[in-house]
């Protein structure tokens, strides 16, 4: 008997009740999720803060080539993955997110099992189809991205799944690849959130660890200020650079107005400026408070009775900011401390005994790599300027290192390289052996600024054809305990050298906290270009030695007396203000509105400098040329100090406001200020000319023999005539010895 089958009637009655059921447990599951999801993005930003309006968003690109991928990225079959960081700062919420990626693909990937995994902070996103008609074409992708997986930092990551044949095929084949463009960019959509106004989240918003977008800090000023308390200002923009790192750094100067963005005012009592109203101080104050129409902007003000107060609170805030709490604080006691001594500022290698790897790093998970063909791993190697390399033979390294054996004896290696200049190969055995192995790096390789590198490259065990899959479980570490030496390299260094200036603020940062500089302005006042010079270069200065210039001084140039023991920074007009101290006979050049003095000699070629041996000395070259032109013309000179030898004269000029702007620009261009070399470098436009016109001397603490040795060197005749007089010497007086003891055993024999 054939089952009943139900009429249409029935049917819809008694699957009326679920169909109802059905659609409330729906509906209600959309009402909760939809609520779920308004909570979520309530939480991201601000207590209470509706969603935004996508249309007010601020749209925040993160192009790749910004976040460390200047070039290309090439995933392959044994390298198929790439994680790009990226942050959201502390006073935004992130309302929309988009990945723009521009992306070629090979040809020979097969589309039914490739694709390109997207996913952010361990949470699956999205598969790209890779199809095959594209294969070997840019391909434009854009992926929207739910804006609840962004935090404060995020790893977005970007996965091959490559194939080019169904079977037996090798995973590692020269087939499986794809390139992603340094221009893709991740699009970020950001509401602007209103802060507390508490000096514990300093040094945000002002300058924020999660954004790693060039850093700017206007300083506000009631009117252009005197040199002391523009030195308040220097000592801060030393801390600012010292935090932002890599990050470029730009302070700008605003006088009597507020600008449109996070800035810091230095107020004394009596002044004021528009749109705030400060009560005067008796101590030294530090406060922080909002202002603008819409609330969103801060603005630290440092204020005080004089320029010596403020001095005081801004020494307080970079010196004590992390026990800094409230709206509100005033200084009532500081003790600064003294002065560091000579090479040891934070940012550089200890030169005075062995340092461990674990001290290069912030994580130990930087020592470690994975995979066939990982990234290597990389070291920071940042060294004074001044290391002499003449009296050793490298700067020795003891190396430890782990690593996953290969299943059998093959080409597996560890590479080291300094600088992306390859050193030294190990052989990775399958006993596993972990050394210690030393390396010896030539001392010229290193300069200023240095990296080294280890690539673990394991070869896969292959058996054949459909015989085996390696398995991606290669891993590769760099023992912590490892160590470099560097204190067989004395501090000995020819004077003057741009090249050092430019690379690592030497001399200046020979003392991490400027403590044996002085800042000189021009007489009168100071215009806005000479002002932001002043800053822009403490900045820098800070970003190298990693802490803030406590201690330079400020003074004009009337103030300069012989005998001064200090290394001299002239801004602006100052150079051609020494002419009333009777300096120009001591300059390279003489650079002033529309004179300029210059004595013959060839460009400086060549790279950057390095560590290499001093090299043969040379006078001042004869003859001079003066011209009366017009038009822009920056220079940057390097002499020795006319008011104490031994110390280190460096002018940033321009014959107009515009020209030392220009002259700024190319000392913090990275490509442009590879070519400041010498002791007189001039900037027209964007084109740098160095020279070597001026005489030199040396500085450093060689011991006396070893100095009388460098300049021997110096002259290789000289050197051979002496060695051959003084092996004359050393034969005759062997010969007057063993004649005498032959004339005395004759005697006694007689």
């Amino acid at each position: 008997m054939q089952p009943r089958t139900p009429e249409p009637s029935r049917l819809r009655s008694a699957l009326a009740p679920i169909v109802l059921g059905t659609t409330l447990l729906l509906a209600g599951a959309n009402a909760a999720f939809a609520a779920a999801s308004t909570a979520a993005r309530t939480a991201t930003g601000a207590a209470g803060a509706p969603a935004a309006d996508t249309a007010a968003l601020i749209t925040s690109p993160r192009p790749f080539d910004s976040l460390g991928f200047a070039r290309s990225i090439r995933l392959s079959g044994d390298h198929n993955s790439v994680t790009v960081p990226f942050s959201l700062r502390l006073d935004e919420v992130a309302r929309r997110v988009r990945l723009q990626l521009r992306f070629t693909a090979s040809p020979a990937l097969l589309p039914e099992l490739s694709h390109l995994k997207v996913s952010l902070n361990g949470q699956m996103v999205t598969t790209l189809p890779l199809p095959k008609e594209a294969g070997g074409t840019t391909q434009a992708r854009e992926v929207e991205i739910d804006p609840r997986l962004v935090s404060d930092y995020n790893e977005l990551k970007l996965q091959l799944i490559g194939h080019y044949v169904l079977e037996c095929e090798d995973p590692f084949h020269d087939s499986i690849w794809l390139e992603i463009a340094p221009d893709s960019a991740i699009e970020l959509g950001v509401e602007r959130v209103a802060l507390a106004d508490d000096l514990a989240l300093l040094p945000a918003p002002f300058f924020d660890r999660r954004d790693n977008r060039p850093v700017e800090v206007p300083f506000v000023f009631a009117a252009m200020p005197e040199p002391r308390l523009l030195r308040a200002a220097g000592v801060m923009a030393s801390w600012f650079g010292a935090l932002s790192d890599y990050r470029p750094t730009r302070f700008p100067l605003a006088v009597g107005a507020l600008p449109g963005h996070h800035a810091v005012a230095l107020v004394v009592n009596g002044q004021s400026l528009l749109d705030l109203d400060l009560a005067p101080v008796s101590t030294p104050t530090i406060s922080v408070q909002r202002f603008g129409t819409d609330g969103l902007h801060k603005l630290l003000v440092i204020q005080g009775r004089d320029a010596a107060q403020v001095e005081t609170a801004v020494h307080a805030l970079v010196s004590g900011q992390a026990v800094l709490t409230g709206p509100r604080a005033t200084v009532t006691k500081l003790d600064p401390g003294k002065p560091r001594e000579a090479y040891t500022g934070p940012r550089w290698v200890p030169t005075d005994r062995p340092v461990k790897f674990s001290e290069l790093v912030r994580r130990p998970g930087e020592l470690q790599s994975r995979g066939y063909t990982p990234d290597p791993v990389r070291l920071a190697l940042r060294v004074p300027a001044d290391l002499y390399a003449g009296f050793s033979n490298g700067v020795p390294i003891s190396l430890r290192y782990r690593y996953s054996p290969p299943v059998t004896g093959n080409a597996s290696a560890l590479d080291v390289a300094v600088n992306d200049h390859y050193l030294q190969t190990f052989r990775l055995q399958p006993s596993g052996a972990i050394g210690p192995a030393e390396v010896d790096i030539p001392a010229f390789e290193l300069g200023a600024d240095n990296e080294l590198q280890f690539q673990f490259r394991f070869e896969p065990d292959k058996q054949g054809r459909c015989r085996s899959t390696p398995l991606d479980n290669m891993l590769g570490s760099i023992d912590p305990d490892s160590t470099i030496d560097l204190g067989r390299l004395p501090h000995y260094k020819k004077m003057p050298d741009l090249a050092a200036f430019t690379a690592s603020g030497y001399p200046f940062t020979r003392f991490a906290d400027l403590g044996a500089t002085t800042v000189v302005f021009p007489d009168g006042a100071i215009d806005r270009t000479e002002g932001e010079t002043y800053l822009a270069l403490l900045g820098r200065l800070g970003r190298w030695t990693g802490v803030p210039a406590l201690y330079h001084e400020v003074a004009n140039v009337a103030a300069l007396k012989k005998g001064t023991d200090r290394d001299l920074l002239l801004i602006g007009r100052a150079l051609a203000g020494t002419r009333t101290l009777g300096w120009e006979q001591d300059l390279p050049a003489i650079i002033a509105a529309s004179r300029r003095v210059m004595h013959p000699a060839d460009p400086v070629l060549g790279h950057a400098y390095d560590l290499r041996p001093v090299h043969e000395e040379r006078a001042r070259p004869d003859g001079r040329v003066e011209v009366q032109a017009q038009g822009d013309l920056g220079a940057i000179l390097s002499f020795e100090s006319p008011l104490e030898d031994g110390r280190t004269v460096v002018a940033v000029t321009g014959t107009t406001p515009a020209a030392l702007q220009k002259t700024l620009a190319a000392l913090t261009d990275p490509g442009l200020s590879q070519a400041i070399r010498g002791d007189a470098a001039f900037v027209r436009e964007r084109d740098i000319s160095s020279y070597e016109v001026g005489e030199t001397w040396h500085i450093g603490d060689l011991r006396w023999w070893q100095v009388i040795w460098v300049h021997l060197a110096e002259y290789p005749l000289l050197l051979v005539m002496l060695v051959l007089v003084g092996a004359l010497l050393v034969a005759w007086l062997l010969y007057r010895v063993l004649r005498r003891r032959a004339t005395r055993r004759l005697a006694a024999q007689a």
